[in-house]
């Protein structure tokens, strides 16, 4: 059976209350085009779109937790080879009151006009950094999203969510300044526009995860 090349988009949610949920809106635009410059370049392996329910609405893959699980499947397959981790994760879970939260925690009603207040805790499990603590031989591309950072602002976070996250290139995104680069674990940066910087991401990814590598098991400690 041939190697995968797995690309994934879309936004999660975490549930708070029914019919409410903590969200990071994104519906796989960026991930469809990487599909198709993907399956042009990877013509021997097999190139898979993976989308969250946000963006396909037959998906089962709703929230962090069904990310994550996901991602397990991934690592746990020998055939996966190149992962292009484009999702937009929630950084946050939610809860108002003492009620747990959940899909089917008691819904809030509105007819009352009473205002309510919700806890945001940080959800801390880091998906993207799943892919590679075992397998080194997953080649991983990762995606930094920031808003009205400057230059050296936008380099340190991608620069940090590289190397906090053991990933092979980072794609970095402003969404107010629209600055877009590419950065490399040799801390290299690559400018373009953002339709440039994704056809040069795959040739990076293509280029790259073929070099050779002996797979070896991580034990921790």
């Amino acid at each position: 059976m041939n190697k995968k090349c797995i690309v994934i988009g879309g936004g999660t949610f975490n549930h708070v209350r029914a019919h409410l949920a903590v969200a990071a809106p994104a519906f796989g635009e960026t991930a469809k085009q990487l599909y198709e410059l993907c399956k042009e370049k990877f013509t021997t392996m097999d190139t898979e779109l993976v989308l969250t329910k946000m963006a396909d609405s037959s998906s089962n893959i709703v929230t962090n937790d069904d990310l994550s699980d996901y991602i397990d499947t991934l690592v746990e397959s020998n055939l996966t080879k190149v992962v292009f981790f484009n999702a937009a994760v929630a950084d946050y879970t939610g809860k108002i009151g003492s009620v747990p939260s959940g899909k089917r925690a008691e819904r809030l009603r509105t007819v009352s006009g009473q205002a309510e207040s919700m806890l945001l805790e940080p959800y801390t499990n880091k998906i993207v950094g799943k892919l590679r603590k075992k397998r080194k031989d997953i080649f991983v591309v990762a995606f930094k999203t920031t808003c009205g950072a400057t230059p050296t602002e936008q380099y340190e976070q991608a620069l940090g969510m590289l190397k906090k996250n053991s990933v092979n290139l980072v794609l970095a995104n402003d969404i107010e300044t629209r600055s877009n680069f590419i950065v490399t674990p040799e801390e290299g940066v690559y400018h373009g526009t953002r339709e440039e910087l994704l056809v040069k991401l795959v040739d990076m990814a293509w280029s790259r995860s073929h070099l050779s590598f002996t797979r070896s098991t991580v034990v921790d400690g």
